[in-house]
């Protein structure tokens, strides 16, 4: 999953995502226990002001339970 951010997220934190998907349902990723999403973010500092300054985050989640829907 990519998205774009002001905030700055912290490659050591762990985190939980929750994605609203194309045909409306709702999904969890990541939880308190292992294995944690992996998150990569990437600073935007452009030369001009009126450049985009967001921040790109990447997360990559892989685990052996299936991703639950939340209701």
């Amino acid at each position: 999953m990519k998205f774009l951010t002001k905030d700055r997220l912290s490659q050591g934190d762990r985190y939980a995502f929750r994605l609203r998907l194309s045909d409306g349902k709702t999904r969890l990723i990541g939880s308190d226990e292992r294995p944690y999403p992996v998150v990569l973010s990437q600073e935007n500092l452009p030369d001009s002001v009126k450049d985009n300054q967001l921040n790109e985050v990447t997360v990559t989640y892989s685990s052996p339970r299936s991703i639950p829907y939340i209701i």
